[in-house]
């Protein structure tokens, strides 16, 4: 049972739900992210059915005023980006944005959306083993030097500001700087 059919418990979503639409991250595909460009972290709600750090709500964009501009709410969000592979290929991903972001590798989170699988390439102090970068490798269907560096580009609408950025590996932090693995 998925996290959209049941909530904590196996108790069915309530037809009321304050959270319509919300997925857990990582059960995001590359149609949910067609369908929605733009989704917000709501943050946890201290129920037990309620959200969690990891879910994320379908922000309608179409509501876009005449001028361009919609009233977003505060916080944090996901938005899809186009990712270009070192071999030129393209795919799907997502990263994240907030307004007082610093655009670092921590702060966007970026992630490759295949069919097998999300792919993160931003992974913190915890270093992947080779046993997952494989399989990861194996989902993009692609051998390592195809794959890094690679590039995205995300559009956050409004007000349209690009979001550019590049990963040349798995990235992960050690003594204060970005390592790729």
């Amino acid at each position: 049972m998925t996290y959209e059919e049941a909530s904590i418990g196996g108790r069915p979503v309530p037809e009321d739900d304050l959270y319509p639409g919300r997925r857990q991250l990582d059960t995001l595909s590359v149609a949910d992210l067609h369908e929605h460009g733009v989704w917000w972290f709501p943050g946890p709600d201290g129920h037990l059915s309620g959200p969690n750090l990891q879910t994320v709500m379908p922000i309608d964009t179409s509501a876009a005023l005449a001028d361009g501009s919609v009233e977003f709410p505060d916080g944090k969000f996901l938005l899809r980006a186009a990712f270009k592979l070192a071999d030129g290929t393209e795919l799907d991903g997502h990263v994240t944005y907030a307004a007082d972001d610093g655009a670092t590798l921590r702060e966007r989170e970026p992630t490759l959306c295949t069919d097998g699988g999300q792919v993160p390439l931003w992974y913190g102090q915890l270093v992947p083993d080779a046993e997952d970068m494989t399989t990861w490798l194996g989902w993009i269907g692609r051998g390592r030097d195809a794959v890094f560096p690679l590039t995205w580009r995300a559009v956050f609408h409004p007000p349209g500001d690009e979001l550019p950025g590049g990963a040349a590996g798995f990235a992960v932090i050690e003594g204060g700087a970005v390592r790729h693995v």
